[in-house]
């Protein structure tokens, strides 16, 4: 009798589960009516989700649906539901939905990778924390700067129980788009090794975004029978400088295909530039080549805009 009191939907945050153990949770289930209660087709979804319940639930008893989450090898947000068929006309199908997040024995926080988007004027630091979630002891035994274009130190917040590590770029790095990374050997069984992807991405003060022009795959004959489908796939960036006015003196391209409109026409702190494909001139194959802005600015007098896609 679902009037009666049945959980037919819950949530449970179950916050705290490592992944290196095993979570079990249960609920009552109670047959408040005056006919026999048969549980079938049951239904499980989720990472290491298993359940026992009983088939039948006598009148007026309470039966017990017991989970068990078995969290070895899951990381992150995860929901777990169970489901299954009753002999009740009034609610035939009854959900449950746990929602936990799992971490791992050691955690690198808040993420495991690490962006950087600076200008070449500029430093930049980021931290992460090194959260030890077992009775294990911790520590960072070396750190290797696998890459050229940033340093790293640590500094010890609890012993054996977190550590910070801080990542700098330092001013002297030179514009362009970096992947390096940096490792942590630790003395702790389950993670003797730390891996952090370190992003970089070092810009000129004079900038387009996106910094690619990308048209994606392009059919020929849907551009062809839909004319009005064209404008659709124009590309809009802008190029700004952060040092104030100045002038694109002249623009140009390799693709013999494409329409550059670039607005405002004087000088201008950002420029709106549309890239518009003309299906007059494009043939099938791939779109590769690249877009020349010339400024009177003299530290930036040439600026490349990649140009990707293909036209099938």
């Amino acid at each position: 009798n679902p009037k009666k009191g049945i959980p037919y939907e819950s949530d449970f945050r179950a916050v705290g589960i490592r992944s290196d153990s095993e979570i079990n949770y249960s609920f009552d289930l109670k047959n408040a009516g005056s006919q026999l209660l048969t549980i079938s087709g049951v239904r499980l979804s989720g990472g290491g989700l298993s359940a026992r319940m009983p088939q039948e639930i006598l009148p007026g008893e309470t039966g017990k649906i017991e989970l068990s989450i078995n969290a070895k090898e899951l990381v992150g947000d995860w929901n777990w539901k169970i489901s299954f068929g009753t002999n009740d006309k009034t609610k035939k199908i009854i959900e449950y939905t746990l929602r936990g997040y799992v971490f791992p024995p050691v955690e690198v926080a808040p993420t495991p990778a690490v962006f950087f988007s600076i200008f070449d004027d500029q430093a930049g630091t980021k931290s992460v924390s090194i959260l030890n979630h077992t009775e294990d002891p911790l520590s960072i035994v070396r750190l290797d700067v696998l890459g050229s274009h940033f340093v790293a130190d640590m500094q010890i917040e609890k012993p054996n129980k977190e550590i910070t590590i801080r990542i700098t770029v330092p001013k002297s790095v030179q514009s362009g788009r970096y992947r390096e990374d940096l490792l942590l050997h630790t003395n702790h069984p389950s993670r003797p090794a730390i891996r952090i992807p370190v992003n970089i991405l070092v810009k000129n003060n004079i900038f387009v975004f996106p910094e690619v022009v990308g048209f994606g795959q392009v059919d020929q004959k849907q551009v062809q029978n839909s004319p009005a489908f064209l404008p659709l796939l124009t590309q809009t960036h802008t190029v700004t400088n952060r040092a104030g006015d100045f002038a694109i003196t002249e623009i140009s391209t390799d693709i013999p295909f494409l329409n550059i409109v670039k607005t405002p026409a004087g000088r201008s702190g950002t420029f709106r530039l549309d890239v518009e494909l003309d299906s007059e001139r494009f043939t099938s194959g791939p779109i590769d080549g690249v877009i020349t802005l010339r400024t009177d600015d003299p530290r930036f007098p040439e600026i490349i805009v990649p140009v990707t896609g293909e036209i099938r």
